[in-house]
């Protein structure tokens, strides 16, 4: 199987920066397996987007060649939040 990111464990830095301080400034997106048709479970920041896409793309180019993204069905929009962490004054972007 080949992982696009690891999902971050319970008190591990996320790879992808998840700061927000409203939800326009998340964007929905998948963290797994890069090979599949996927749809967006995670957010992370949209200044985030472009590094994440080109990440995704080398994985796809070098692991899975062939995967034609446009053969996969449309996926269900998310609601997208930027919200506390519990940490004072800290906002994270979050999918549901």
């Amino acid at each position: 199987m080949r992982w696009l990111v690891l999902v971050a464990v319970s008190g591990c830095v996320p790879i992808y920066s998840t700061k927000c301080a409203t939800a326009d400034d998340c964007v929905d997106v998948f963290l797994g397996e890069a090979c599949v048709c996927s749809c967006g479970r995670d957010a992370i920041a949209k200044s985030e987007l472009a590094r994440f896409t080109a990440d995704r793309d080398a994985v796809r180019a070098r692991e899975c060649p062939h995967f034609d993204a446009s053969a996969c069905g449309p996926c269900v929009e998310r609601f997208i939040d930027c919200g506390p962490t519990g940490l004072p004054g800290d906002l994270t972007c979050a999918s549901k």
